[in-house]
C-alpha cells in the first residue's frame, strides 16, 4: 500500500512538474515511447505536456506529433530519440527554441518563432546544426549515414533551412530538395515519392492538431484522473488550457492558409456542425480571402456540412455566400466551381450576389461554370425565370463595355447553356452586330469541333437565335456540314440516352417480363424520338432557307451550295 501511494504521488509530482514549466504537449501517439523526467523514465501518453530537458525515446513501433506553445509541430517515428534544450516563447526578449535529435525520422513544421526572428529555431543533428526559416523539413538522422530535405510547408509557402556542419561551413538546402551526409562528405538529392507522401502527412498531423474535440479531450483527462496523474479539479484547469491551444492551432492555420486550404479543408472535412460553423466564422473574420477556396474544398470532401450549415445557420450562409462573391477575382476559380457544383438555390443567391456586387465577374463566372457544368444554367432557369434575364443585362452590359468584347463574347458562346446564349445574342443592336460577327467566325476558324457540339446541344432549345447564327455563319463560311453532323451527334445522344434509360427501367424492374418490356419500350421511345427528330429537323431546315435569303439580299452575287436541307430520312437511318 505504502508503494502504491509513494507511486501515485511520484506520479503526480511528475506531471505537475510537466504542466509547471509546459512548452507545448503530445497531441498523438502510436505504439511505446517514454520520456525522461529527473532521471525518471515513464510512459509518455496523448496531452502529455513537453518541457525543457525533458528526453523522449521512441521504440520502433512508435510515433507521436508534439505541439509546441509558438505553433510548431513536430512528428517523429520508429526508433528515434529527442531532447528538448531551449524554449523562450515570442513574448520573451530572446524567442527561440532549440531541439536535439540524437537518432530518428522526423518531420519539423515551424510555428511563429522564425517569423520573428532569424535562425531562432534550431535543431541540433549527428550531422550538424539545421537552422530552420519559416519552413517544413523531413529529415532521417544517423550519425553514419543522414538524409534532410527542404520541403514546401503544409499551406503552399517554402522557407529556408541552413545547415551548419562539424568544420562551422554552412549549407544552404534547395526547396524540394535535399542533402545526404555520409562518412564520404555531403551531396545534394533529389526529393522522393518518401518525401512528397511526408508532405500529405504532415499535413493530416497539422488538421489533426486542431480537432477541438471537447469529449475526446474529457476522455484523455479522466484516465490521467483514474490513474492518479492529476487531480478532478486539475483536470478541469487542464482540459481548457488543450482547449484554448487547440483554438489557437485553428486561428494559426486559418491565418497561414493562402494558395493551399487542403489543411483547412482537411479539418472541416471531420466536423460536424457545430464545429465546421464555427471555423467558417473565423476564416470570415480573419482571413476573407481564402472563404472560397475553403468552401469549395468543403464542398468537395464533406458536402453534407454545408448542407447542414446551410439548413440550420442561414444568417451565416448569407455572410458566407456575400464573403465569396466580395472577394472573388479574376485570377480565382473557385467561385465558379462552388456554383457549379453546390446546391441549385445557393448557386442562385451567388449568381443575384454577382448581378449585384461583382457585375465584372458574371463573364467569367458563367462561361466557367458552363464549362465545368454544362446543365447548371437550365437547372438555375428551372428555379428562377428571371435569373436567366439578370444574368443575360449584366452580360451584355458588361461586353458592350469592355475593350475585349469579342474575346468575351467567344467565352459565352463557346461555354454557357444554349438558351442563355441566345437570350445574350438577342440584345444585338447593344452588342453591335460586328462583334458577334466577328466573334463567330473566329470561333468557326479555332474551334470548329466545339462549335458544333454546341450546336448540336442548341437543337432542342425553343430559342432559335443562337442557332440561327452558326448556321449562318456555316453557310456564309462553307462549312455546311457541321449542321448536318450537330443534327447527327443530337440524335445519336438521344439513341445513347433512352437505351440507358431503358436498361435502367429494367434492372429496377425484377419481375416483369424483360423481353416483352424491351421491345414494347424500344418501339415506343424510338417514335418519340423519330417524331422529336423531324420537328427539330423541320425548324433546321427552315432556319436554313431564311438564312440562305437574309445572306443572299445582302450579297447577291455570293455563291452557296445546293445541296443545303437535311434530309429526314437520311439522317434518321444513319444514326445505330
Amino acid at each position: 500500500m505504502k508503494f502504491f501511494l509513494f507511486i501515485s504521488t511520484l506520479l503526480i509530482q511528475i506531471f505537475f512538474f510537466m504542466k509547471l514549466n509546459a512548452i507545448g504537449y503530445v497531441d498523438s501517439i502510436q505504439g511505446s515511447a517514454l520520456i525522461e523526467i529527473s532521471d525518471e523514465k515513464i510512459p509518455l501518453e496523448e496531452l502529455d505536456s513537453i518541457n525543457i530537458k525533458n528526453k523522449i525515446y521512441l521504440l520502433s513501433d512508435a510515433e507521436i506529433s508534439i505541439l509546441l506553445d509558438d505553433g510548431s509541430t513536430i512528428f517523429i517515428r520508429g526508433d528515434s530519440e529527442l531532447v528538448f534544450h531551449e524554449y523562450e516563447d515570442i513574448l520573451s526578449v530572446n524567442p527561440h527554441y532549440k531541439i536535439e535529435i540524437i537518432k530518428g525520422n522526423l518531420i519539423v513544421e515551424t510555428g511563429e518563432i522564425p517569423k520573428i526572428k532569424k535562425n531562432s529555431t534550431s535543431i541540433i543533428t549527428p550531422v550538424g546544426i539545421l537552422y530552420l526559416n519559416g519552413t517544413a523539413i523531413s529529415a532521417k538522422l544517423d550519425s553514419d549515414n543522414s538524409e534532410i530535405f527542404l520541403m514546401t510547408d503544409s499551406f503552399g509557402e517554402s522557407g529556408e533551412l541552413i545547415l551548419q556542419n562539424e568544420n562551422g561551413e554552412t549549407i544552404n538546402v534547395e526547396i524540394n530538395s535535399g542533402v545526404n551526409i555520409t562518412n564520404e562528405g555531403t551531396q545534394s538529392i533529389e526529393a522522393s515519392e518518401e518525401i512528397i507522401n511526408n508532405q500529405n502527412i504532415m499535413k493530416s498531423v497539422i488538421a489533426k492538431s486542431a480537432n477541438n474535440d471537447e469529449n475526446r479531450i474529457q476522455e484523455i483527462i479522466n484516465k490521467k484522473i483514474a490513474d492518479g496523474k492529476i487531480t478532478p479539479q486539475e483536470g478541469d484547469k487542464f482540459k481548457k488550457e488543450i482547449v484554448q491551444k487547440k483554438e489557437k492551432k485553428i486561428d494559426q492555420i486559418i491565418t497561414a492558409s493562402k494558395s493551399d486550404t487542403s489543411v483547412l479543408g482537411e479539418i472541416l472535412k471531420n466536423s460536424n456542425d457545430e464545429g465546421g460553423s464555427k471555423i467558417l466564422e473565423k476564416v470570415i473574420e480573419k482571413n476573407p480571402k481564402v472563404t472560397s477556396q475553403v468552401l469549395d474544398t468543403v464542398i468537395d470532401q464533406n458536402e453534407n456540412l454545408f448542407n447542414q450549415i446551410s439548413s440550420n445557420n442561414p444568417t451565416l450562409t448569407e455572410k458566407i455566400l456575400k464573403t465569396v462573391v466580395k472577394e472573388a477575382d479574376e485570377n480565382d476559380m473557385a467561385l465558379s466551381k462552388i456554383i457549379a457544383k453546390t446546391d441549385n438555390k445557393l448557386s442562385a443567391k451567388l449568381i443575384t450576389e454577382i448581378a449585384e456586387t461583382k457585375k465584372e465577374l458574371m463573364v467569367k463566372v458563367v462561361s466557367e461554370t458552363g464549362s465545368l457544368n454544362p446543365s447548371k444554367f437550365k437547372e438555375l432557369s428551372d428555379i428562377d425565370e428571371n435569373l436567366t434575364n439578370t444574368i443575360s443585362t449584366v452580360i451584355v452590359e458588361q461586353i458592350s463595355e469592355s475593350a475585349d468584347a469579342g474575346e468575351n463574347l467567344k467565352k459565352i458562346m463557346l461555354n454557357a447553356d444554349p438558351d442563355l446564349t441566345s437570350s445574350i445574342l438577342e440584345e444585338s443592336e447593344t452588342l453591335g452586330e460586328d462583334i458577334i460577327s466577328n466573334a463567330t467566325t473566329e470561333i468557326f476558324n479555332e474551334n470548329i469541333d466545339v462549335i458544333t457540339e454546341k450546336l448540336s446541344e442548341s437543337i432542342d432549345s425553343n430559342n432559335d437565335t443562337f442557332k440561327a447564327i452558326l448556321i449562318s455563319k456555316a453557310i456564309e463560311t462553307g462549312n455546311t456540314e457541321i449542321v448536318t453532323q450537330a443534327v447527327n451527334r443530337n440524335i445519336e445522344k438521344k439513341i445513347e440516352n433512352n437505351q440507358t434509360n431503358l436498361n435502367t427501367n429494367l434492372q429496377n424492374d425484377e419481375n416483369s417480363n424483360s423481353d416483352e418490356i424491351s421491345i414494347d419500350n424500344q418501339s415506343k421511345e424510338r417514335e418519340i424520338l423519330i417524331e422529336e427528330s423531324k420537328n427539330n429537323i423541320s425548324k433546321i431546315n427552315n432556319i436554313i432557307t431564311q438564312e440562305v435569303e437574309k445572306i443572299k439580299l445582302e450579297n447577291p452575287s455570293i455563291e452557296i451550295e445546293k445541296e443545303l436541307f437535311i434530309s429526314v430520312d437520311e439522317t434518321l437511318a444513319s444514326p445505330n
